[in-house]
């Protein structure tokens, strides 16, 4: 009951709380110095201004912008992790803050859903038939033995009829993303079983 409460408690806590502390997004971060790249060209329109330092200024603003956008999408990112973090410890939980519950909520949303269970099939498509030369480092034999959890897995998610906990989702992301995983590490192999189903159940959410 407190894991389908923490799903529930979503909603009320994104009305409750707003968006005043969600994660920082790296478009806005670049607004600023996009919005200051049409000047220099407007300043050699009204001759204050010759071409060549116009350039130098509009290559300035660009790099500005670059290493500001690379600084709020490296915080983004720890922001993330750390929220990931909570969510995989506490799945019974209601969210604390709302960077907690956006990310809940990106978990959850239909592209995510469908993006995770597209990359699960392809990865049952690819083992069934493995390529002679190939960068990927998918445990081929691992996934091709647990084609179909990997398949009910991945129907799960695609099903968006049907509700999803965050929690799950979570599980399933880990999976295909982090290279310790027992989906690329051969070492662990005998876990991708117990990790599918496990993700699985944690999708269920009741109603």
């Amino acid at each position: 009951m407190e894991h389908v409460n923490a799903y529930e408690q979503l909603a009320k806590f994104r009305e409750q709380r707003g968006h005043a502390h969600a994660l920082p997004s790296v478009y806005r971060a670049a607004l600023p110095y996009a919005i200051l790249v049409p000047l220099p060209a407007l300043a050699i329109a009204t001759g204050l201004v010759g071409w060549p330092f116009a350039v130098a200024v509009c290559v300035s603003i660009a790099i500005a912008g670059l290493a500001r956008v690379c600084i709020v999408a490296s915080q983004l990112a720890a922001a993330r992790a750390k929220v990931d973090t909570w969510i995989r410890l506490h799945p019974a939980s209601a969210p604390r803050s709302a960077a907690i519950a956006q990310r809940m909520e990106e978990l959850v949303s239909p592209r995510k859903r469908k993006m995770l269970a597209s990359s699960l099939r392809r990865a049952v498509k690819c083992a069934a038939k493995p390529p002679a030369i190939s960068a990927s480092v998918l445990n081929y034999p691992a996934v091709r033995a647990q084609s179909s959890l990997v398949l009910a897995l991945a129907d799960r998610l695609g099903d968006l009829e049907r509700g999803a906990h965050p929690h799950g989702v979570l599980l399933a992301l880990d999976l295909l993303t982090q290279g310790g995983s027992p989906f690329y590490n051969p070492t662990r192999a005998h876990e991708l079983a117990a990790t599918l189903q496990r993700a699985l159940d944690s999708l269920e959410v009741a109603h």
